[in-house]
Order: C-alpha cells, then sequence, then structure tokens
C-alpha cells in the first residue's frame, strides 16, 4: 500500500489496516501457529484489497459512505470477507486466551462488515457532534426568538 494514500471510511484497506497495527500488538506473545493463522487472515483480506477496485467515481455506490450491502459490489464479496476474518479472529482468541484481547477491537469495530463500520462510526461522530452542541441548543433558540420580536419605535 502506497504511505500517501488514504485509508477511507468503510474500505477493505481500512479494515486490513486496522487488522495489522491490532496484529502487531499481539504478534510478540504469539505462538507459531497462532501467527500463521494470523497472517493467513492479514493474507485474505491483502488479497481482496487487491482485487478492490483501484478507482470508484463519485457516482459510484461503493464509493459512497453510506453504501448498502447488498446490491454494490464492494458490500457482497468484501463484507463477507471481512466477516469471514472477524470470525476467525474471534476463533483465535478464544482458543489462544487473553494474550490476544487487543485483537478484540478489530472484532468490535468491523463485526457485521464493512456496512455496519460504517454505521458505528458515522453514528459515532453524529453522537459526539450532538452532545458538543447540546449546552448551545437552549441559547441558539433564545437568541432566535430576540431576533424575531419587532423593534419598539421611539416616535
Amino acid at each position: 500500500m502506497d504511505e500517501c494514500e488514504p485509508l477511507v471510511l468503510g474500505t477493505m484497506r481500512l479494515a486490513l489496516d486496522d487488522f495489522s497495527e491490532t496484529k502487531q500488538a499481539v504478534s510478540s506473545r504469539a505462538s507459531t501457529a497462532a501467527l500463521e493463522e494470523l497472517a493467513a487472515i492479514e493474507a485474505l483480506m491483502a488479497a481482496a484489497v487487491e482485487a478492490e477496485p483501484a478507482t470508484a467515481g463519485p457516482d459510484d455506490d461503493a464509493a459512497s459512505p453510506l453504501a448498502r450491502p447488498s446490491g454494490t459490489r464492494e458490500g457482497g464479496a468484501l463484507t463477507d470477507v471481512v466477516s469471514l476474518a472477524v470470525r476467525r479472529v474471534k476463533e483465535v482468541i478464544e482458543e489462544h486466551g487473553p494474550d490476544f484481547l487487543p485483537l478484540r477491537s478489530f472484532v468490535e469495530q468491523f463485526d457485521g462488515g464493512l456496512y455496519m463500520n460504517r454505521v458505528r462510526v458515522l453514528t459515532r461522530y453524529i453522537e459526539t457532534y450532538l452532545d458538543a452542541e447540546e449546552p448551545f441548543a437552549c441559547s441558539a433558540s433564545f437568541e432566535a426568538g430576540a431576533y424575531t420580536r419587532p423593534l419598539l419605535s421611539s416616535t
């Protein structure tokens, strides 16, 4: 992957990058068999990244962060790859115990595939925005009302 290439929300490339980072966190504690399993998962995801269309135009459903999983080329096959990777990571965590708990963040983030990852991230952004704006909601309503009152004439 090109170092300057952006990681876009809900793409296979982002899922692979997140998995690779998380895998590095546990690799020092992993047995040879566990490392082979993690490498196989990473290879599966890397193959999906290579198969992913390199260019998606602005009118392309797959380019939209809100593209639904069904009916788009990204949704079906790539979501299946992510779901398979999540399932295999869950098995590795169960098999190897608490040393592999850092992989839990990958599972939580991508459980349900790329579409559900988009939904969770966008929901979190909206909730954060609304939490930040809540204290200003009352004053904005009050100020808006002040500007709509007719001015009193002094004559």
